[in-house]
């Protein structure tokens, strides 16, 4: 990749098509939270004792239903780390039908072999409403990584070895309960997702999808590269100080319009992305999320081709992923909340998120308090239960309206440091997941 030379008009309208005509800065809304804030020890963020096998997602239960399916694959066919990554994602339509489908837009950071690269694969254009972003996405990667596998295989492998159930997870369950109403008008949603006319609670199940039907019906689709606009490039940003020695920044946005204090707020607030996580124990690892428009204002929700699955429309705006490498630390990071999901890590960057020596250090910076700028008028929203008392009056201070938000961004990750520590690492704030095989 060669290194962004930056001009102001050149930034300005480059950052414009990467996020696309239907992104602008702030109109007005009020910020809507879902979830109560949870504090950093309320969950586990990452495997202190982690030995380099580990996954992370929304739904706790799936783990073992995962981790159990794994060795009767890998005994049905030998599977590389695409492979086993493939898997894992078709495994997440199960998970959450509203955010991982066919038509869900996919991307993702895959390491194999120390070597990493990024991919955003969407519709080319608006008029693609039937085309399957995330299935392409996914041969794409058994190709370009060359898999002996093909997808319609590996879907096949999930329809005969996983059991016939999968139970949801709360951030599924919170889903149905907030949309309840939209999905009982639809006779075979209200017959998957409800029990005795209320939605279904976490931890009960759903039957398994059918997904190698689901491929086939999609194949013709996925053979049409021209239906798909495919991403690969990071702006690489260079620093280096005395103190702290070079640092490599290589991510999906550029880091000077936010410099400049220039930030890209969207209309939605990006609930709708679904992030999860692998690592392998070879130091292989796969970040990647899918987002899709499904209850856009929507009364009435369809099913995606007679499936459990949702219909909707790939996500126009892109989830901020970046790449940050120091001479202690190389960290991957994905931000998938927020209506500029940018603005979080370019904090933590700037908190120097590089610096960070273990995953514990990472944790803590995670953990920290954030804010988003917001315009039209301009004001701060802050994580003010935070913050503390010298934090609190120092924002008090600013000539700025300031609001109170419980909780801000999603950010999950994974790191590896020059003390031989690495693994995966997600945000205590919000419903979030991650196995520690030990």
């Amino acid at each position: 990749m060669k290194k962004f030379m930056s001009q102001p008009t050149l930034l300005l309208f480059t950052l414009i098509m990467m996020f696309t005509s239907c992104s602008q800065l702030m109109n007005e809304r009020t910020l809507k939270y879902e979830e109560l804030p949870l504090l950093a020890n309320e969950q586990d963020s990452f495997c202190s004792e982690d030995k380099g096998a580990s996954l992370a997602n929304q739904n706790r239960e799936a783990f073992k239903i995962f981790l159990d399916f794994l060795p009767k694959a890998r005994a049905a066919h030998p599977l590389s780390s695409i492979d086993e990554f493939v898997l894992w994602t078709l495994f997440q339509m199960n998970l959450r039908p509203d955010a991982t489908t066919p038509r869900s837009r996919f991307q993702a950071l895959i390491t194999i072999k120390n070597e990493t690269r990024y991919f955003d694969i969407t519709i080319q254009n608006d008029n693609e409403k039937k085309a399957a972003p995330t299935l392409f996405a996914l041969k794409t990667l058994l190709e370009v990584y060359g898999s002996a596998h093909s997808l319609e295989r590996l879907a096949g492998l999930h329809d005969r070895l996983l059991p016939p159930a999968i139970p949801i997870g709360p951030k599924m369950a919170l889903i149905l309960k907030d949309h309840q109403k939209e999905i009982m008008n639809h006779e075979q949603l209200k017959k998957i997702y409800f029990r005795v006319g209320h939605p279904l609670l976490a931890g009960e199940t759903i039957p398994r999808l059918k997904l190698l039907p689901l491929v086939q019906k999609f194949r013709s689709l996925i053979q049409k590269a021209d239906l798909y606009r495919v991403q690969n490039h990071l702006f690489i940003d260079e620093t280096s100080t005395p103190e702290k020695g070079p640092v490599q920044t290589s991510c999906n946005f550029d880091l000077n319009i936010y410099r400049h204090d220039i930030h890209l707020v969207t209309r939605e607030n990006h609930e709708y992305a679904h992030p999860f996580l692998m690592t392998k124990r070879n130091g292989d690892h796969f970040l990647a999320t899918t987002a899709q428009l499904t209850f856009d204002g929507k009364k009435k929700i369809l099913p995606l081709e007679e499936t459990s699955l949702f219909q909707g429309i790939p996500s126009p705006y892109p989830m901020a992923m970046c790449q940050i490498k120091s001479a202690v630390a190389n960290l991957h990071l994905i931000s998938t909340k927020g209506r500029d999901t940018a603005q979080q890590i370019f904090q933590l960057i700037n908190n120097d998120v590089g610096q960070s020596t273990d995953l514990a250090t990472l944790s803590e910076k995670i953990a920290r308090y954030r804010y988003m700028t917001l315009y039209n008028p301009k004001r701060l929203v802050y994580e003010t239960h935070r913050l503390d008392s010298q934090q609190t009056q120092a924002i008090r201070s600013l000539k700025l309206p300031i609001y109170h938000a419980p909780s801000i961004g999603n950010i999950w990750g994974h790191g590896k440091f020059s003390s031989g520590q690495s693994g995966l690492i997600i945000d205590p704030r919000n419903h979030g997941a991650i196995s520690c095989q030990k």
